[in-house]
């Protein structure tokens, strides 16, 4: 579990992202653990998902340039949406 919390979007990501309903990173941090708990499926494909995301084998695709990026993290929404998060 302790490598899947390293994979939560740290606190500078957290800090740019805007309308989150989220008072601070640690309510933030703590419903993302919260939400791993609650989902042993999530914790299994996610402990999978983060060995890939430190290996740098996640990439995200931009449409119409067809650029792509490193994904380096999730988070889970307000609605329990497991989110992919490419760095700025």
């Amino acid at each position: 579990m302790e490598a899947i919390k390293k994979c939560i979007v740290n606190e500078y990501t957290y800090d740019r992202m805007q309308d989150c309903h989220w008072t601070s990173y640690r309510e933030f941090y703590d419903w993302n653990v919260k939400c791993l708990h609650e989902s042993q499926d999530d914790a299994i494909w996610l402990h999978h998902f983060c060995k890939l995301l430190s290996s740098d084998r996640i990439k995200l695709m931009d449409e119409e340039s067809c650029a792509t990026f490193s994904a380096y993290g999730f988070y889970y929404d307000e609605d329990k949406n497991i989110v992919l998060v490419n760095p700025r």
